[in-house]
């Protein structure tokens, strides 16, 4: 089970740098699709460099993607994130 997870962990890296070679390097931004969000606050949680919660209206919370560029050393962590986002709602491009 352990060689397994580790296998898709090692998958997972080779197909980021894939898409970054592919898709124009490392000047990569995050965006939360606001209609899919439902504030569970996975994303800031794991990784507060990227992203915030704010909070819409009272008891109604969102994820926000702040405005920079992902830093080198957590694009993979960026990338962890969307593929793990429960509600599908996060994007990382160019």
């Amino acid at each position: 089970m352990v060689i397994t997870l580790l296998k898709i962990k090692l998958l997972s890296v080779i197909l980021n740098f894939v898409y970054l070679f592919n898709y124009g390097g490392f000047n990569m931004k995050a965006t939360v699709d606001q209609e899919r969000c439902f504030g569970c606050e996975f994303c800031a949680s794991t990784c507060p460099e990227i992203f915030e919660i704010k909070e819409l209206k009272p008891d109604i919370e969102k994820s926000f993607a702040k405005d920079c560029e992902i830093p080198n050393e957590l694009i993979d962590l960026a990338f962890d994130i969307e593929s793990n986002c429960p509600a599908a709602a996060i994007i990382i491009e160019n």
